[in-house]
């Protein structure tokens, strides 16, 4: 299968791609960073512009898909690393390279290695030739102070912003820090260094400090001020701090329009602290915060719709520490593109002056209808009304205060949305001040049920506010979905093929136990714990209080005790013979379920998962029988095929009422269903 993933992609894309995603990790300064991260949405980006038809090459159904098949082989011999649609702070997949690719070999003039020498590459002030050869009559060393001298210049060179203003706190990284002191003379390999990490370390260590982990380290020079320092010259020049230190006869003299500034530590000037440790999330939000800020309309009102200037954007977000040198970009139209392009839309048309604003339409994997626009909760209970009457809630308990009433409706409509986002059927209108898209769900005249939304002008951040549900060319707002929208938004595509729906009831099915019932004991029914676990091993003490089953087995599930118990025991599960009972018994429910599914295929339920957008099923698991109703399940055991094998992987187990949400997504469950409980 690996050669025939190979085979799938010609060498030359393979190559296109390795070019973009090395782009993406090199900065301003044309480092290539080997620790930063490509984003999956840039990516894209740049390749439809660079005309790679990835999807030719039929390796799966979206890019993440395509990029996990597509470089297996270099992933296995950590020639490229991938972070896949985790959860967390940033749960968008990326890609990085762990070294730059090669480029043609340029011959250079040979300098002998010498451990007490540094090469220096000095240019003839009448030549303007990017050679790197040395000439005959430049010298071959410099001495210690005079290599020390370029290194604490190439230091502040880096802490100094656009303006002429030098932050002596502010951390200069490595990867920065390397090519400014080639393009001053000072080359570490020669000296018998590997990085200039390494050298500037062994080098200086009673002049610098140093902070950060091995492969993203940072420094600056030990001082005990943190002003600062407007110097007068252009940033080009050179500002340094007046060296104490006598320079030795054989080092090679300074030009002469460099200056010094004397840091004068009582006369400290306050600026914004600006952070080269910023998280993508605070950075988003904080250029999010200052283009909300700057978004009005000719009456001064907020337009989510407005585009902003770089030249007004850049000095706000300065003023919130936000500084684009920080990390690694020479401006900000390409912090932003490098980083945030499925978040901002650009507007490139005047190269001098770039424009940007929040994207109206998400096409990112975890676009969340909650920051795209404002849906009061009782529209939910106006679109419960409307659509055809089903199952939006589970029993008959009214919710407690702040939670839902119609549960499964909101998970539904979140769902629904985060994958036309990704399928990029969201639909605004060319005026830019409606949008709509397709619920799925049907009135009871079978008529199509779409969400249409106005431009947001209130308070909240989301650039649109949800109108109503409405059915076509019904009502105000129907009649001008009709009028503003023409084809009508379509429906998301849960399902590649038809066979998809289709559970193969001769194929094996495999599971993976430990993870069913241990990682997710919680999820397990009391009865089937008490059957096979005795009230001595269901007896946990917990910080020093004794608990019992009984006691947590009603709380909600996000109950802090309840959790708290579940731990406990999940960590006493393992090699006991509770364990070994409750698996037997596990294992005899998945072969009923086998059996349930030969009878009748539809006890199969297929199942969309969101996360990573393929198709599951769900077998009922009856742990504990009945006699008033021996079929009933307990538990849905969520299983995938292997599109190598055939075989069906268990991979876990939901409630009945997760299960019902999942199920839900792709098709309404009418009639009687076992997932009804």
């Amino acid at each position: 299968m690996e050669n025939q993933t190979s085979a799938a992609v010609p060498a030359l894309m393979k190559r296109a791609i390795f070019a973009e995603i090395a782009a993406l990790q090199t900065d301003g300064n044309g480092v290539f960073d080997a620790q930063s991260w490509a984003d999956f949405g840039a990516l894209g980006s740049r390749l439809t512009k660079a005309g790679v038809a990835w999807k030719t090459c039929e390796l799966g159904s979206n890019f993440t898909a395509f990029m996990a098949a597509a470089f297996r082989d270099e992933a296995e011999r950590g020639e490229i690393v991938f972070r896949l649609n985790k959860a967390g702070a940033n749960p968008n997949s990326r890609v990085r390279l762990t070294k730059a690719p090669a480029k043609k070999a340029v011959a250079t003039s040979s300098v002998p290695e010498k451990k007490s020498t540094v090469a220096v590459k000095t240019a003839t002030p009448a030549s303007t030739s990017a050679s790197s050869s040395v000439p005959a009559n430049a010298p071959k060393k410099l001495s210690d102070a005079e290599v020390e001298k370029r290194v604490l210049a190439a230091i502040r060179e880096l802490q100094t912003d656009a303006d002429g203003k030098r932050d002596a706190s502010r951390w200069v990284r490595f990867a920065n820090l390397g090519a400014r002191l080639k393009e001053k003379g000072v080359d570490g390999k020669t000296a018998g260094f590997s990085t200039f990490a390494k050298f500037v370390e062994e080098r200086f260590a009673e002049k610098l400090e140093f902070d950060g982990d091995p492969n993203a380290r940072r420094t600056r020079p030990k001082t005990a001020s943190t002003a600062v320092v407007p110097v007068a010259q252009a940033p080009s020049t050179v500002a340094t701090v007046a060296e104490k230190t006598p320079v030795a006869a054989n080092a090679l003299t300074v030009p002469k329009k460099e200056t010094t500034a004397v840091v004068p530590v009582a006369k400290r000037v306050s600026t914004p602290q600006t952070s080269p440790k910023l998280s993508d999330a605070e950075l988003e939000k904080r250029v999010l915060a200052a283009l909300r800020a700057l978004q009005k309309d000719d009456s001064g009102r907020r337009d989510p719709s407005a585009w902003v200037d770089f030249t007004v954007l850049g000095p706000r977000l300065k003023a919130n520490g936000v500084d684009c040198k920080a990390f690694g970009c020479a401006s900000y139209p390409k912090l932003l593109e490098s980083r945030f392009s499925e978040t901002f839309q650009f507007d490139k048309n005047e190269p001098t002056a770039w424009r940007v604003r929040p994207t109206l339409a998400p096409n990112k994997d975890d676009a969340e209808l909650a920051d795209w626009a404002v849906v009061a909760p009782e529209r939910f209970d106006e679109l419960a009304k409307l659509a055809l009457p089903e199952k939006w809630r589970f029993g008959d308990a009214k919710p407690a205060p702040g939670e839902p009433r119609f549960p499964i409706l909101e998970s539904y409509i979140k769902y629904t949305f985060r994958q036309l986002a990704f399928e990029r059927k969201l639909e605004i209108a060319p005026t830019e001040d409606v949008a709509a898209f397709n619920t799925g769900l049907f009135d009871r005249k079978f008529d199509p049920i779409f969400a249409f939304f106005r431009k947001n002008v209130g308070a909240e951040p989301q650039p649109w506010r949800l109108s109503s549900f409405a059915v076509a060319a019904e009502n105000a707002d129907g009649k001008e979905l009709v009028a503003r929208f023409e084809p009508l938004p379509k429906r998301a595509r849960f399902f590649e093929r038809r066979e998809d729906l289709v559970f193969d009831g001769d194929a094996a099915i495999l599971c993976d136990v430990e993870h069913c019932l241990v990682e997710n004991v919680a999820r397990l029914p009391s009865e089937f714990l008490r059957r096979y676990c005795s009230s001595a091993f269901l007896t946990l003490e917990i910080d020093g209080e004794t608990r019992t089953l009984d006691d947590v087995a009603a709380r909600p599930e996000k109950d802090p005790a309840r959790r708290r118990y579940f731990k406990a025991l999940e960590k006493r599960l393992p090699g006991s013979s509770e364990l070994f009972e409750m698996k037997l018994r596990f294992d005899a429910a998945v072969e009923l379920a086998k059996k349930r599914v030969a009878a009748n295929f539809r006890t199969a339920v297929p199942s969309f998962n969101p996360r990573k957008r393929n198709v599951c099923y769900l077998l009922p698991l009856t742990l504990t029988a009945r006699r008033e109703a021996p079929e009933r399940a307990d538990v849905a055991l969520v299983v995938e095929r292997l599109p190598e094998t055939g075989v069906y992987q268990g991979h876990t187990v939901y409630t009945l009422d997760t299960a019902y949400k999942t199920a839900r997504l792709t098709a309404r469950l009418g009639g009687e269903n076992w997932l009804d409980g």
